[in-house]
């Protein structure tokens, strides 16, 4: 039964009024907090909080009052995103935030408070987790795509023809279609195990404890104490970083291919058992017992959840992931700027799919296996017995598991790709080739792709939707290797609509990959994976049959005047950007320090001293003499220049006043492989530091000078506090990681509806300003700030660049990472202000060279900044 009118409030404004009344009108406060088990003040709380997030709005009354003529606290998929395009429809219809791109994530989360109040099942709302499912609707435009680059390949194969590398990275896209699911396996069984292996631990702690406190608070405590005790005893603190260096990316050297994933999970199983020798003996079985709880329920799920066996179908506000058959599955092969469709799978003169019977051996000639296929897509065999092709390439008739798909062999693939090289030659580093509509739909507004590709004919639109079964498309059209990843990426890559492109750049290669598939760490080490499999083929390319083919059919997707008008429409809804990168921060002076701090019980991460690093660089930024001097030209060019220049010189003394709040992406796959990623936003926790450091200088330097007993006490004395500041900042940043990996953070807490922020982070709540107007920065950062951290041993992975979602809030997009060899790369997008006033009046240099003068400067400064902290400390 709905309440009485709720009464004028005069703190609320019309607009807030109005949803609150609509609120009201779909059910009384009482009922709600029967049904929700909140309190009445809680529902009035999120009562408000929605009509914040949708002012000026009677849908959230009628949403809440659909949901609650529904049967029980589960909630069908299909409803959920029927609820939310109309969300997003009505938002952008009354213009809330001047400009759609405001806030994907606000909209999920005020449709979060209203199952909430209607006692909904979040966790059945959202089956895949909260993170996949925000991919979708704010991680699905060209910009979110992040990019890898390798060198293994042309380490192992330096000497072979360019047609033969071609074909072994088409074979290795081939190879990696196939095998996925059992990479995917492996992934699950290493992070679900080391993560059993900790509760496994909890429960010893906890039953060897006995007598635990009463208080919940204090019984927890009691518990992570023990816990960290047997960690330590058992010396298993660091199991997680040991296998991540230890990860092999090769397969044993008689099946480098096929036998990858079982050498790998055979070296990950020997490598965990050495590590529990020494543990208890009922670790091992209970921590294996509580994988086994999982591994029915969860692995599945997991692997339909990652399959690269998806296209991208693009919405108005969401994309949605659309199955494809592994045997329409493709990989395009693009070269002369034209796309050539491989069919994957190996069949014999008659068109029957060829498999190795099972338990036999894949180097031996396959087996034929004629099969029918009906109108709805179900297969038979000739006697009319049921088959089915799962996405690993199994297959069962009868319900019987009869073998496996057989990849097309490497000389047939070798006679595909020199064909279609023969027919188009590969272009020059710069050269797009022919205009075609592929790189104006590339670059669109996922919203806008329905009306753009209307505006295609009717044979583009045709071509385009047969490129949509090419789940990786290897790029042949040779890149410059020195360009930065950001640009190395603007070639030809599909229209958006599937998971992975692979660009050859010279000596390396570049993936370039969806946010919805791959998040930054699992895209680096899937990377090497292709990488290592394209460098096994390498060994034996050369010795393939020669054989002939003739070129598979370009795809025809050419342009029209239509699409170009309505492309030239949308293409300021695409964001400016240029693109930096830099190796001179010092990773070995980092380490150095790193170890001086912990001999004083000072523990920082790598990552704590970047971040400490980005807080100093933002309050002291200022161009240096190349960039100061460019910028004194376009001020002495007059008129439109001149106010460019004064834009620009107000912008950065803007941000030197300003602290930025970073989004900071964490690995939440080590908890739960579904949960992928759990983002963690933060100002500087510790304001204090760089300011008492500053005076602890000044001091030293006083000391240096005049040696007297006052200053050297003064000067103790503020060293002192700057140890404090440093610790305080050290246990900020590691209760935030342990929060965040449990998705327990404050910007979880806006995906996931968690009712109060955790203690720990309460003191950075005093930073957050009112909810609408700054709730997306809050939610979601000003800055991307992600370092995916030191690479495996036996890791190609050269740079990496990082994404930015689809609001138009994020300026800079940091991307750092370290290869094997301990060095440091940092990539910079750079999306400020100033970027598109310059390179609309053609002046991309100045653009790009401000980017990389503010980016080598925090690269100089973080190398000051780590001497000067050493020096003050070491000071004796």
């Amino acid at each position: 039964m709905a309440q009485p009118a709720r009464q004028q409030d005069p703190r609320h404004p019309p607009t807030i009024q109005q949803t609150l009344q609509s609120l009201d009108s779909a059910a009384a406060d009482t009922s709600l907090a029967s049904i929700s088990g909140l309190g009445i003040p809680q529902v009035r709380a999120l009562k408000r909080e929605i009509a914040e997030i949708f002012p000026a709005s009677n849908l959230p009354g009628f949403l809440l009052q659909g949901m609650l003529q529904l049967k029980g606290r589960d909630l069908d998929g299909e409803q959920v995103s029927g609820d939310l395009r109309v969300l997003f429809r009505e938002t952008r219809q009354i213009g809330l935030y001047g400009t759609f791109l405001a806030a994907p994530a606000l909209i999920i989360y005020g449709y979060q408070r209203l199952l909430t109040l209607a006692g909904k099942d979040i966790d059945s709302a959202f089956p895949d987790g909260t993170w996949q499912f925000y991919t979708e609707f704010g991680l699905r435009e060209d910009a979110a795509r992040h990019s890898v680059e390798t060198r293994g390949f042309a380490m192992a194969a330096s000497s072979i023809a360019e047609m033969d590398e071609a074909a072994c990275w088409v074979a290795a896209a081939i190879h990696t279609i196939l095998t996925y699911d059992d990479l995917l396996a492996n992934e699950w069984h290493e992070r679900v195990m080391l993560r059993c292996v900790d509760l496994a631990l909890a429960e010893l702690a906890a039953a060897r404890l006995k007598r635990l406190p009463r208080k919940a608070d204090e019984r927890a405590q009691a518990i992570a104490a023990e816990t960290d005790r047997l960690r330590a005893a058992h010396e298993l603190g660091r199991l997680t970083v040991e296998w991540a260096t230890r990860r092999p990316y090769a397969g044993p050297a008689n099946s480098p291919i096929f036998g990858y994933a079982e050498a790998r999970r055979r070296s990950f199983d020997a490598f965990l058992s050495r590590r529990l020798r020494a543990a208890p003996d009922d670790l091992r079985a209970r921590a294996e017992a509580l994988y086994a709880e999982r591994r029915a329920r969860d692995l599945p799920a997991y692997q339909a959840q990652m399959s690269l066996l998806q296209t991208l179908r693009a919405e108005g506000y969401s994309d949605r992931r659309e199955p494809v058959a592994l045997v329409d599955a493709q990989v395009a092969f693009i070269c002369g700027g034209s796309y050539y469709l491989i069919t994957p799978w190996e069949r014999d003169q008659a068109g029957n799919l060829l498999i190795t019977p099972r338990g036999g051996d894949p180097m031996r000639p396959g087996q034929s296996l004629p099969l029918r296929r009906d109108a709805s897509g179900a297969w038979s065999d000739p006697y009319g017995q049921p088959a089915q092709i799962d996405r690993g390439g199994e297959v069962r008739v009868a319900d019987i598991r009869i073998g496996r798909l057989r990849p097309l062999p490497l000389d047939q693939v070798r006679a595909l790709v020199s064909a279609a090289l023969r027919e188009s030659r590969p272009l020059r580093p710069g050269d797009l080739g022919p205009p075609s509509a592929d790189l104006l739909l590339a670059a669109a507004p996922r919203g806008r792709q329905e009306a753009l590709r209307g505006a295609l004919s009717a044979t583009a639109r045709a071509e385009v939707e047969r490129l949509r079964a090419a789940p990786i498309i290897v790029s042949w059209d040779q890149r410059d290797p020195a360009q930065p990843l950001g640009v190395i990426r603007r070639t030809r890559r599909g229209c958006g609509d599937h998971a992975l492109t692979i660009i050859r750049a010279g000596e390396g290669a570049v993936f370039d990959m969806s946010h919805i598939f791959f998040d930054g760490i699992w895209g680096a080490m899937m990377a090497e994976v292709v990488t290592g499999f394209a460098s096994a083929l390498a060994a034996g390319v050369g010795s393939a049959r020669p054989a002939r083919s003739a070129a598979p059919r370009a795809l025809e997707i050419a342009r029209s005047t239509a699409i170009e008008r309505a492309a030239r429409e949308t293409s300021a809804q695409s964001p400016a950007e240029v693109c930096a990168e830099t190796r001179e921060a010092s990773l070995s002076a980092i380490n150095a320090m790193r170890q001086r701090l912990a001999e004083r019980e000072m523990h920082l991460t790598v990552n704590d001293i970047l971040l400490l690093g980005r807080y100093d660089h933002a309050a002291n930024y200022r161009p240096g003499p190349a960039a100061m001097a460019a910028l004194n030209d376009l001020e002495s060019r007059g008129g439109e220049a001149t106010r460019l220049h004064a834009q620009i010189v107000a912008g950065l003394e803007a941000q030197r006043a300003l602290v930025p709040s970073l989004l900071i992406p964490m690995d939440a796959s080590w908890v739960d492989p579904r949960q992928r990623l759990h983002p963690a936003t933060l100002r500087n926790p510790q304001p204090s530091l760089l300011p008492r450091l500053a005076r602890a200088e000044a001091l030293l330097r006083a000391v240096a000078k005049g040696h007297t007993s006052a200053a050297r006490q003064a000067f103790e004395e503020e060293r002192t506090e700057l140890c404090g500041d440093i610790i305080a900042y050290a246990a900020v940043l590691r209760a935030l990681r342990e929060i965040t990996t449990r998705g327990e953070s404050f910007t979880t807490a806006a995906l996931k509806l968690l009712a109060h922020l955790p203690r720990p982070m309460q003191s950075l709540m005093d930073q957050i300003p009112q909810k609408i107007d700054l709730l997306n920065e809050i939610v979601k950062g000003a800055e991307v700030f992600s370092n995916i951290g030191q690479v495996a041993r036996s890791s190609s992975v050269a740079r990496f660049a990082s994404s930015r979602d689809d609001g138009d809030t994020k300026l800079l997009i940091w991307g750092l990472m370290a290869d094997s060899q301990g060095q440091m790369v940092i990539t910079l997008r750079d999306f400020r202000p100033h970027v598109g006033p310059l390179l609309a009046a053609g002046h991309t240099p100045l653009a790009e060279l401000l980017a990389a003068d503010f980016l080598d400067v925090y690269a100089q400064g973080l190398n000051s900044l780590v001497k000067r902290i050493r020096r003050v400390l070491t000071y004796k």
